[in-house]
């Protein structure tokens, strides 16, 4: 990497850091993390319970989330789950989610989608502890109003009313604020 002001190369400085022998000009290495690029935690059942889902055509039962009798399809959407505490004009954007869940899927399909506005616009996370990015201006032919309500949805489904329900017992979201590790 080269100083942008100098051309010079920039030298190491402890295990992260280059530094410029000039101008002292400071970069991170590209390849460390310094902290975590999605580091803050919310917990489910524990951090928010499921009870506080908007919950369509599935139901807690034993600290887990069911479809209902005789439905093929159903959604659980959380409530906001980012910027809880901070005014309107304070809130940060959430730009990347990950999530990481214990479910079983019995005779049926999980599927779990993030919005970063409320629940208007939902992008798919069909991996497991792997990073999504979310809209963050740039959205093609629409802007969003807000980029800092983080919310997830769950949908469940199976082929008939008769098949096992898929089961979600625990879900860990872990996300950013843009500008940490974006």
């Amino acid at each position: 990497m080269l100083c942008p002001t100098h051309k010079t190369t920039l030298k190491p400085l402890g295990p992260i850091s280059l530094v410029c022998p000039v101008c002292e000009h400071k970069e991170y290495r590209k390849n460390k993390h310094w902290l975590p690029e999605v580091r803050h935690i919310v917990k489910m059942p524990s951090g928010f319970s499921w009870s506080t889902f908007t919950l369509t055509g599935c139901e807690v039962s034993s600290d887990t989330i069911i479809m209902s009798a005789g439905q093929t399809s159903a959604t659980a959407v959380s409530p906001q789950i980012s910027n809880l505490t901070k005014l309107e004009r304070r809130k940060k954007d959430v730009t990347k989610v990950k999530i990481v869940t214990t479910e079983t899927a019995n005779d049926g399909k999980v599927q779990y989608a993030g919005s970063n506005d409320g629940g208007s616009n939902y992008r798919v996370l069909n991996t497991q502890d792997a990073t999504f990015r979310l809209n963050h201006g740039n959205e093609i032919g629409f802007k969003q109003t807000k980029y800092s309500d983080l919310r997830i949805k769950i949908t469940l489904t199976r082929s008939s009313a008769g098949d096992t329900s898929p089961v979600v017992s625990t879900m860990l979201v872990t996300h950013n604020y843009k500008g940490e590790g974006f």
